[in-house]
Formats: structure tokens, C-alpha cells, sequence
């Protein structure tokens, strides 16, 4: 695997001009470990790399689950060094694992249109710095055995703000009436999110659901 410097891992030069006047921040945060983090974020950093938005996705959670995937996939993937820490790209997006949140400015004066932070679980994530983020992104399982977590994580969360304009809820997979009850319940508006196998290739019919979150 070749090794690059940093500088030459975070400027491509295929990125052109968009539509973005400012640089946008996207913190996803989950009920619990396994919500599904992860696997979102770097859906939807691919999908804004495809719309040509320069896009780096940060991981501010201590599992390093980033880490292992130039060792993991057979997907290009160029190397480079920040710190003694490796950052990766693949398909043109910037991955930074196990970033702390000293490290967040010096990160976005890079010149990204899009940064996906990576929370991780609500227990573990530094919640001033996800109430910081442009959009706000939670994630979370609606049914019976899990709707607890979700539910304390709102309440937790609306100590801090208003769950208004910035903020989205997402779940997976629950029925259309859980849902509703839900959305009733605390007065919100709930998406579900599509089924993506494979979060580096993105169908053309997810795309309109899955760009609400980044327009």
C-alpha cells in the first residue's frame, strides 16, 4: 500500500466548484452502540462526494472502528499520516479515525465543503460538539426493546436545546404506525432509513431520501 503525505491525501484535485457558500458540519449520534453509526456516515460521505462536495468523515468515539478498514476491504485505498495516526481515502473521501475534539479546528480550515462527524453511541460522545454541528443527525431502534434508549436520549439531549431546525431523527426498519406514535408522542418528525448493503455503493433511489440530510 502506497504511503502518502497528508497533504497529499486531503486536496483532490477531481473536486470542482459547488454549490456550498460555507463549509457544512453533519454530526450523527446514536441511541447505543450498534445503532448503525458508522454504517450512515459513511453512506451519506459518499454520497456527498458523488454530488463533487469535498467531504472528510471524523470519528470522535474511542472504538476505532475506522482504523481497520484499509486492512479489511479490497477497495482502493491510499494512506497517509496525521500525527503517528494513519488517515485514509477512498473513493475520494477523507477518513479520519480516533480524532478528539482538540483536533476539530485545525480539521476544518482544510478546505472540506462537508465534514460527517461519527459520534458514536450517546454514552460516549461529547455532546457539545454534536449540538455544534450544522445538522444533527440521531439514530435509533423504535422497537419494544429499544425504544427506552431512544427515548432517553431525547429527553437527555432536550436539556441542552430545542429539538428544532437542524435536528433529524432517524430509525430503521420499524412499521409506519411506530413511527407515528413516536413522532406523536415528542412531537417530531421521524425518517426511516433506507436498507444500504453496502454503504460505499449508493442506488440511485436512495439518493432523494438520503440528501435531505445534506441540502
Amino acid at each position: 500500500m502506497q504511503i502518502l503525505q497528508r497533504k497529499e491525501l486531503i486536496h483532490h484535485p477531481e473536486h470542482r466548484k459547488t454549490d456550498l457558500n460555507k463549509r457544512l458540519t453533519i454530526g450523527i449520534l446514536g441511541c447505543t452502540a450498534g445503532a448503525g453509526v458508522t454504517h450512515l456516515a459513511i453512506t451519506l460521505s459518499n454520497l456527498c462526494h458523488s454530488k463533487l462536495h469535498k467531504t472528510a468523515l471524523l470519528e470522535l468515539h474511542k472504538r476505532k472502528n475506522l482504523s481497520t478498514i484499509p486492512s479489511e476491504t479490497t477497495l482502493p485505498c491510499r494512506c497517509g499520516f496525521m500525527g503517528d495516526r494513519t488517515v485514509f481515502d477512498i473513493h475520494g473521501v477523507d477518513y479520519y479515525p480516533d480524532i478528539t475534539p482538540d483536533e476539530l479546528p485545525e480539521l476544518y480550515n482544510q478546505g472540506y465543503h462537508i465534514l460527517l462527524l461519527d459520534f458514536g453511541s450517546f454514552n460516549e460522545c461529547c455532546i457539545n460538539e454534536f449540538l455544534r454541528c450544522d445538522r444533527k443527525l440521531v439514530i435509533g431502534s423504535l422497537a419494544p426493546w429499544n425504544i427506552r434508549q431512544y427515548r432517553e436520549l431525547l429527553e437527555s439531549i432536550s436539556h441542552y436545546t430545542n429539538l428544532g431546525e437542524g435536528f433529524y431523527c432517524l430509525t430503521r426498519t420499524e412499521s409506519p404506525k411506530q413511527i407515528r406514535d413516536f413522532s406523536r408522542l415528542y412531537q417530531i418528525s421521524i425518517s426511516s432509513v433506507p436498507s444500504i448493503p453496502d454503504p460505499f455503493y449508493i442506488k440511485k433511489e436512495h439518493f432523494s431520501i438520503l440528501q435531505e440530510f445534506i441540502c
